[in-house]
């Protein structure tokens, strides 16, 4: 019962608004970037997927994000980072089946190449403890 409220009036706006913020943080980095980054990769044999090591955060740019909730003006100031924006962007956006076969439950695999957390990096965590604070 009360989960449910919670997901239907904040939980949705919040993650809306996160998945928003993201977005326009991938548009700014886009287009502020010109070189890929250069990263190890090993190979994921059960996924076929390219795996890449998170690399080290250079080239800070510090972003502030102000919305308006309610008749109340929130404001968060991030510091991002332009590798962590191409490591991101590199990712694949497809599942590769290997010699042409895919198991059946590749859309599980293809899911988690989105959703996994990534070591090295805790950009999201901290996203959402500032939105948190603030709100």
């Amino acid at each position: 019962g009360s989960l449910r409220l919670w997901w239907h009036w904040k939980g949705k706006y919040l993650f809306t608004f996160i998945f928003i913020v993201g977005i326009i943080v991938l548009g700014i980095w886009y287009s502020n970037s010109s070189e890929p980054v250069n990263t190890f990769t090993d190979s994921n044999v059960k996924t076929g997927v390219e795996i890449k090591k998170f690399p080290a955060l250079e080239e800070p740019k510090t972003i502030t994000f102000q919305w308006e909730y309610e008749n109340e003006i929130y404001t968060i100031t991030e510091i991002l980072y332009r590798t962590a924006y191409e490591y991101y962007s590199s990712a694949p956006k497809e599942y590769i089946c290997s010699e042409g076969y895919c198991p059946e439950d590749w859309e599980e695999y293809w899911a988690k190449m989105f959703l996994k957390k990534v070591e090295g990096d805790d950009t999201i965590s901290q996203v959402a403890s500032d939105i948190k604070t603030v709100g």
